[in-house]
Parts: C-alpha cells; sequence; structure tokens
C-alpha cells in the first residue's frame, strides 16, 4: 500500500508496486547518469535508459528486482502508465 503523504505512488509493473524515492534512491539515480534536474530534452523526451533508471530507483526497495528485470517490466502496452506514475511520484519529491 502507498503511503501518499510521503509521496509513494501504485504502478501496475509484473504486479502492483510501490515507487518510492528516498534520498538513496535519487543518488542512485544520478550516480547511474540521470540529470534529475533536466531529465527531458527539448520535446520533453527521456531517454529510455534515463527512463528504467529512474523506475528502477522508486523501486530498488524490493531487493529482489534488479535493473534489467525493471526493464523486462516495461513495454508499449504499459510505457504510457508507467510514465504517469513516475509523473506523478516525481511531482511529490521534495513537498
Amino acid at each position: 500500500m502507498a503511503n501518499k503523504e510521503r509521496g509513494e505512488v501504485v504502478v501496475e509493473l509484473d504486479q502492483e508496486r510501490v515507487l518510492s524515492y528516498t534520498l538513496n534512491s535519487l543518488i542512485y539515480a544520478e550516480e547511474n547518469g540521470v540529470d534529475l534536474q533536466n531529465m527531458s530534452d527539448e520535446e520533453g523526451n527521456v531517454k529510455l535508459k534515463d527512463l528504467r533508471t529512474i523506475l528502477y530507483a522508486g523501486l530498488m526497495h524490493y531487493e529482489e528486482l534488479t535493473p534489467e528485470d525493471v526493464g523486462r517490466m516495461i513495454d508499449l502496452e504499459n510505457l504510457k502508465p508507467v510514465s504517469e506514475a513516475l509523473n506523478k511520484a516525481f511531482g511529490s519529491v521534495g513537498k
């Protein structure tokens, strides 16, 4: 169950999972090449590698997952709802 007060967001992947962005997960994203201040280009697009990294960073509290596992959970059918969940989660970071 997501704790909305902590900015957690539910996302449907292989099962219902909770995105949770802590300082450690944001540092992981930065250390893996994601510029958190400028994630998208002029057209608003995010690199696919960055998308996977950001999603994994929010799911890394599930110790059984790897970045590759997370990448296998995303396909063309769920890309839009996953992106919407990420936008919702990042909209709450720092609030």
